[in-house]
């Protein structure tokens, strides 16, 4: 163990290549002590930032695609949807139903569909950035 006795840990040259600059940070840092106070405040920044994520991502759909999402919602999700949202083939996408689940999990739902039902993944037909605008809308953050 490098660090002259004080309980560090040199990480190898691979380790520091695959971890950047935060994990060779983490793991310089002696057991405990700072090196948790470290990981607490990264994990922190973390969250905070997808906490935040849903709304600063739709905040970079041009104005032109969120029209043309907007058309989506209504006809492609709203085929099975139903066009008023209250449900049909699939569950009903209104704000009350919406409300109890992440906007995570919305947008998980949106990219990676729900095996075993007709609900399909739009992966293929959306970024993550437009899934994210999608669940917001959905969800009443945006109008």
């Amino acid at each position: 163990m490098g660090g002259g006795g004080r309980g560090l840990r040199s990480p190898s040259l691979a380790q520091r290549q695959a971890l950047g600059a935060w994990g060779v940070l983490f793991l310089d840092q002696p057991v405990g002590g700072p090196r948790m106070h470290l990981l607490g405040a990264v994990t922190g920044a973390v969250v905070s930032v997808l906490v935040a994520w849903p709304l600063a991502a739709a905040a970079e759909i041009s104005p032109g695609r969120q029209a043309k999402l907007r058309d989506m919602v209504d006809q492609d999700c709203g085929s099975c949807h139903g066009m008023t949202r209250q449900g049909g083939l699939g569950s009903p996408l209104l704000q009350e139903d919406l409300v109890k689940l992440s906007a995570e999990a919305v947008v998980e739902t949106i990219l990676e569909g729900r095996p075993g039902t007709p609900m399909p993944p739009w992966k293929f037909m959306l970024s993550r950035e437009e899934a994210a605008w999608i669940a917001a809308y959905l969800m009443g953050e945006l109008k």
